[in-house]
């Protein structure tokens, strides 16, 4: 890349699983909460591609966004740089220009290839689980996914990990070969102990809230920061984003592997209606088979157009999103609950329309 963007003075480094993007948010608005001036950057977006990239909570405009194309467009010869990686520049040349304090970097997939790999200045890395995800692009078992998401760890500077297992096992090695200290969750401890009057619903909570707990320790935040911070989650996106519609309940979720599954059916336990899409490439079959139990009535939807190729328990088939929720409002009593998962692209498709429907500005 040629933008030659200076790094941010101090940045905390987030990779996993699944919970990243939840302990990216909570982190930057603790560290915000402290005093601090926080750049955020995540992904992926569900239906504003500035939900990437944040200042104080406030998402980067649109004008900086178009002024970013603009200057990448004029550099001779052409840039080449992947969508990912011009995000992350983007990212950067923001908080050098809103002069960030702390920029808070969730990684897009893995660590070891992922653009924001190259982050300096680290102060805090993060690993919050591993679980079996994007084995195409990581690897096919726990082993190879934990290698490639190891590399978030850096010489001397402290990893926070909620990762079990063959993964912590893993952990321990690369730790100790480059004498950086390992906060394990599993290990227990005060540095993980939730504030009295922090609540949680669900065991993924739970570890996303421990894991900011013990983070925002390490960076030095006071209880008080981090009891405020704990006890006004601030939402995100298509992460068990709750909207009212017509006296129901709609719970929209980006989960699209088993552990984040399994996650929101242990959350919310049971729905009146399951509105589930899932793209083709992965084991679309047994993911809707973790949640269709847990409804008692199922709809099937496409995503990005592709229809599924797997054969389960007959349930609606409804091939245009819109139309699978319009069914599951109509099928669902009054006071009860919808579920829609499966995937962030079937998030994407059908926030901007929950968002109408609920009467809410979009983001």
């Amino acid at each position: 890349m040629r933008l030659h963007i200076p790094q941010p003075e101090r940045s905390i480094h987030i990779t996993g699983t699944n919970g990243k993007g939840s302990v990216s948010n909570l982190i930057a608005a603790g560290l915000q909460q402290a005093g601090l001036r926080v750049g955020r950057f995540s992904s992926p977006h569900v239906t504003d591609f500035r939900e990437r990239i944040a200042v104080n909570g406030e998402l980067i405009s649109e004008t900086e966004v178009s002024q970013f194309i603009s200057k990448v467009r004029k550099l001779k010869p052409p840039v080449q740089n992947a969508f990912f990686e011009l995000s992350f520049a983007l990212a950067l040349q923001t908080f050098a220009e809103r002069s960030v304090n702390v920029a808070v970097v969730e990684a897009g997939v893995g660590a070891a290839r992922d653009a924001t790999i190259v982050l300096e200045n680290v102060a805090l890395s993060i690993l919050t689980n591993v679980s079996l995800d994007h084995q195409g692009t990581l690897g096919p078992d726990i082993q190879s996914i934990t290698q490639d998401k190891a590399a978030v760890v850096r010489a001397g500077t402290p990893l926070v990990t909620g990762a079990t297992g063959a993964a912590l096992t893993l952990l321990r090695t690369y730790t100790r070969a480059l004498n950086a200290p390992l906060h394990a969750e599993s290990d227990g401890g005060s540095l993980f102990e939730l504030p009295p009057s922090v609540r949680v619903t669900g065991r993924a909570e739970n570890q996303n809230k421990r894991l900011t707990a013990a983070a925002l320790r390490l960076l030095g935040c006071s209880e008080n920061a981090i009891q405020t911070t704990l006890k006004t989650t601030p939402s995100l996106p298509a992460r068990q984003e709750v909207f009212r519609l017509r006296g129901r309940t709609v719970i929209l979720d980006g989960a699209h592997n088993e552990a984040a599954l399994r996650a929101l059916g242990e959350a919310f336990c049971k729905a009146d209606v399951l509105v589930f899409g899932c793209q083709i490439k992965r084991d679309c079959q047994r993911f809707f088979e973790l949640l269709e139990p847990r409804a008692h009535k199922s709809i099937v939807t496409s995503v990005s157009g592709e229809r599924p190729t797997w054969s389960g328990p007959a349930q609606p088939y409804i091939h245009e999103p819109l139309e699978a929720l319009d069914e599951a409002l109509e099928l669902c009593p009054e006071n009860g609950q919808i579920i829609i998962t499966g995937s962030f692209y079937l998030a994407g498709e059908l926030r901007s329309r929950l968002l109408e429907l609920a009467g809410r500005m979009t983001a």
